[in-house]
C-alpha cells in the first residue's frame, strides 16, 4: 500500500475514533445546512452525531418574476454564512407555501395530483390536515400561508382587477379575495374586499376565525361572508414613516412588525415597531397596543413575504443575539440589489447584514429554515439491511437437484427391500 494511502486510512481512523460526547457537542454548534451536510459525509459515527442537531439558520429563496422557472429562480442564500445554494425542489417560484413555525413548503401539481414538497429536495412532506383539503382552493389563490394552529390562509391581491366583458361591471371589483380552513373544520370560508381602495397589501393573515390585511397605512380585519369588522390606520409612530408591514404570529398573538424610516430623508436610519391586535370579545374593540417589550431578549424575528416569523435564540445554538428582527430593503434605484439588515430593539439601531447578490431586486422575500435530507444514504443502507435479514436467501437450484435425487434413491432403496 502506497505511504499516502496508508497515512490517509491512519488519518481516517483516528477521526472515527473521536468520542461520542465531542462529535455530538461539535453537531449541536452547527448552524448552516452546509456544513451539516459536510459534517455527515466524514463517517458513520459523524453521522449518528448529527441526530442531535438542533435549528438551522433561515434562508431566502431568490426572488423571481411569475412563471421564471430558470436557474436563477431556484437559488437560495444564506446571509449568514454568505454562501448561495442550489435547491431542487424550489421549482415554482409562485406556489411557495410559507409557514407561522419558519418551515416551507412548495406546491407541486403532477397528473392532477397536489402535494407539498421539501423545498430542497422535492420529496413529498407530510400534510399538517387531512389530505382532502389540498384541493383546488391552493391553486386559485397565490399566496398561501400555513399557521400555527394548522389553519391554512390563501389569498390574492391585484390593485386593478379586470372588469367583466365590455361592460361596467355592476358590482365592486374586490381587490382581495381569500380562503380560509380552520382546523376540524370541512369547509373553506370566502372572504372578499376591496380593502378600502388601498392599492397595496403588504401582508395577511388567519387570526381567530378573522384574515387580517395591513398595508403602509391602514388594517382591515375581515370575517366571512359579511361586513369587514374593522378597519382603520395604522399607530403612527413620530417622527417616522412606514417602510413595510408585517404580520407576525407571537405566542397566540397576532403582531404588526413595521419597518420605518426616518422622517428626515436618513434612508440608513431604519427601525422596527411593535404593535399586538386586540379584539375584544364580540369584536367592538379593535386595536394595536405597542409591544416593543415581546422581543426584549429571547427571540429573533425574521420579516418577509408572505409570511414573517419567530424563532426563539436559544434554539438557534445562540448563534444569534436574541431581541432581533432581521428584514430586506430595497433599493431606491431600481433593479439594484435589495440589502438585509438587522435591528437591536435593545440598541434601537439598525446595522447592515448584508447587499444581496446581483438579481435580488424584489424586496418581498420569503425567509424559511432549510431541513436538508443529509441522513437519506444511511437510511437506505439500513433499510437494506433490514430487508435482508427479512427475505429468505434464494435456494440453489443444484442443491433443489441434489435432494430429490437423494429422495429418489432413498424411495427406491426402501421399495426394494419390500420386495425381497
Amino acid at each position: 500500500m502506497p505511504a499516502t494511502t496508508a497515512s490517509a486510512g491512519a488519518a481516517s481512523g483516528q477521526w472515527a475514533e473521536l468520542p461520542a460526547d465531542l462529535l455530538r457537542d461539535i453537531a449541536c454548534r452547527l448552524r448552516t445546512a452546509s456544513d451539516s451536510v459536510r459534517f455527515d459525509a466524514v463517517c458513520r459515527p459523524w453521522r449518528d452525531a448529527l441526530e442531535v442537531q438542533e435549528g438551522l439558520l433561515p434562508w431566502l429563496p431568490a426572488p423571481s418574476e411569475a412563471g421564471d422557472v430558470s436557474a436563477e429562480a431556484r437559488r437560495c442564500r444564506c446571509i449568514f454564512s454568505r454562501t448561495s445554494y442550489r435547491a431542487p425542489g424550489v421549482c415554482v417560484r409562485d406556489r411557495r407555501v410559507a409557514c407561522a413555525d419558519g418551515t416551507a413548503a412548495w406546491l407541486l401539481s403532477a397528473h392532477k395530483e397536489l402535494s407539498l414538497v421539501n423545498p430542497l429536495s422535492a420529496e413529498p412532506l407530510p400534510l399538517p390536515f387531512p389530505r382532502e383539503r389540498l384541493d383546488h382552493n391552493w391553486l386559485e389563490h397565490r399566496h398561501r400561508i400555513i399557521s400555527d394552529d394548522g389553519a391554512v390562509l390563501l389569498y390574492n391581491f391585484s390593485p386593478n382587477p379586470p372588469r367583466h366583458g365590455c361592460y361596467t361591471y355592476p358590482y365592486r371589483r374586490d381587490r382581495f379575495r381569500a380562503s380560509f380552513l380552520r382546523p376540524g373544520e370541512d369547509q373553506w370560508q370566502r372572504v372578499s374586499s376591496d380593502l378600502g381602495g388601498t392599492d397595496l397589501c403588504c401582508a395577511a393573515a388567519h387570526y381567530r376565525g378573522y384574515v387580517v390585511c395591513v398595508s403602509l397605512t391602514s388594517y382591515h380585519v375581515l370575517r366571512p361572508n359579511r361586513e369587514p369588522l374593522a378597519d382603520g390606520p395604522l399607530p403612527v409612530v413620530r417622527g417616522k414613516l412606514r417602510r413595510r408591514s408585517h404580520l407576525v404570529e407571537y405566542d397566540g398573538r397576532l403582531l404588526l412588525a413595521s419597518v420605518l424610516q426616518d422622517d428626515g430623508g436618513n434612508v440608513n436610519d431604519l427601525s422596527v415597531s411593535l404593535h399586538k391586535l386586540r379584539v375584544k370579545k364580540g369584536g367592538e374593540v379593535v386595536e394595536w397596543a405597542r409591544r416593543d417589550f415581546y422581543c426584549d431578549k429571547d427571540d429573533v424575528l425574521f420579516l418577509g413575504f408572505p409570511g414573517s416569523f419567530a424563532v426563539d435564540a436559544e434554539w438557534l445554538g445562540g448563534e444569534l443575539s436574541g431581541g432581533t428582527a432581521y428584514f430586506v430593503m430595497a433599493r431606491t434605484a431600481p433593479q439594484q440589489p435589495c440589502s438585509m439588515y438587522r435591528y437591536s430593539f435593545k440598541d434601537g439601531a439598525a446595522t447592515l447584514v448584508e447587499t444581496l447578490p446581483p438579481g435580488w431586486h424584489d424586496a418581498s422575500c420569503m425567509w424559511f429554515i432549510p431541513e436538508p435530507k443529509i441522513i437519506m444514504f444511511r437510511k437506505r443502507r439500513q433499510q437494506r439491511a433490514d430487508q435482508e435479514q427479512e427475505t429468505p436467501a434464494a435456494i440453489n437450484p443444484f442443491y433443489c437437484l441434489f435432494l430429490m435425487l437423494l429422495l429418489l434413491s432413498m424411495f427406491l432403496a426402501l421399495l426394494f427391500y419390500f420386495i425381497a
